[in-house]
């Protein structure tokens, strides 16, 4: 099952297109898992007529009180359902390959290592213990 987990605060002028890229993915997503830290313009509603349109599940938290960025994060992980969990921000745009790519990589890769997306590169953090690295 693969999760997405998005934060968003104050996020209306660039939610959309980042949640069309996530609904446009070669390969679906199975939840969309969203914290709210206490926007105060549309974002929610934003979120709420994107779930309306979707063949997937979103779940939308709203914080109680401001958690800042990485306790939000932080929180959104942990409610995500998926074994395959990517982390999404509010102002990305996703290449339409992005969920397809990553997932292959993970499903031939035979040690789980994390992978992050950068603006200008990515950065992935192999087990030294992998078979590509010629020990057992």
């Amino acid at each position: 099952m693969i999760s997405v987990a998005l934060c968003t605060y104050n996020g209306e002028k660039y939610l959309p297109e980042q949640l069309e890229s996530i609904l446009q993915q070669s390969v679906s997503v199975n939840e969309l898992v969203v914290c709210d830290d206490g926007s105060k313009d549309d974002t929610l509603g934003i979120l709420e007529r994107f779930a309306d349109k979707v063949p997937f599940p979103v779940r939308v938290f709203q914080n109680t009180t401001n958690l800042g960025s990485t306790k939000n994060f932080e929180k959104c992980l942990t409610l995500c359902q998926g074994d395959i969990l990517f982390l999404c921000d509010q102002d990305d745009r996703w290449r339409a390959d992005k969920v397809e790519k990553q997932v292959r990589y993970l499903t031939n890769t035979l040690t789980w290592t994390p992978c992050f997306r950068t603006p200008r590169s990515l950065t992935t953090f192999h087990n030294l213990l992998s078979p590509r690295s010629g020990s057992k």
